[in-house]
């Protein structure tokens, strides 16, 4: 475990917060709440559509480009073909890698590679 994210299910009309869980960030990307199975279990309905949040402290805010149905077992948000908004959401890190751009911590209005 190397840090720790906030994983949120979103309404599939208004994005608004149906439910947040806090989830461990392990060394290779995967967010899991569940360190045994390596995933993240919501209690909201299965099998409704829900947009899904990534927020980590010191770094922006991604939104999954598509409704997700839950169970659901794989969202990639380092592809930028599963994030909202793409490859402007996104820090290339090489050969094909993306990362969370972190956020303006020192309010000069750039974002710097994490």
């Amino acid at each position: 475990m190397v840090d720790w994210v906030l994983v949120e299910l979103r309404g599939s009309i208004d994005t608004l917060v149906i439910e947040r869980k806090a989830a461990f960030l392990l060394s290779d990307g995967t967010v899991t709440d569940d360190l045994v199975n390596n995933k993240v279990t919501f209690n909201a309905h299965p099998g409704y559509p829900y947009y899904i949040a990534l927020r980590a402290r010191n770094h922006i805010d991604l939104l999954s480009q598509n409704l997700v149905n839950l169970p659901n077992s794989l969202l990639d948000l380092s592809n930028p073909n599963q994030v909202m908004g793409g490859l402007s959401q996104l820090v290339s890190m090489g050969n094909g890698y993306y990362t969370l751009p972190t956020g303006d911590g020192d309010a000069n209005g750039i974002n710097s590679v994490a």
